[in-house]
């Protein structure tokens, strides 16, 4: 579970650095600026990882080739 947040959080800093350089090629040859909802979608979509979510009313029982069980 902290592997799959480590790679959350990793890919969410890469797409906000990609993000931050898209907006400098727009404001710089296009005189055009990101809208202010895209930044907010950005990092409310980084925060995604940090929402516990408890999986526990699934329970994962497939050692004999069983359907989940709920």
């Amino acid at each position: 579970m902290a592997k799959l947040l480590i790679t959350s959080v990793v890919s969410f800093c890469f797409i906000f650095l990609l993000l931050v350089f898209f907006k400098y090629i727009l404001k710089r040859y296009f005189n055009y600026s990101l809208n202010y909802k895209v930044w907010y979608l950005t990092v409310l979509a980084g925060l995604i990882p940090f929402i516990p979510i408890k999986f526990s009313f699934i329970k994962l029982n497939n050692v004999n080739n069983q359907a989940p069980t709920v």
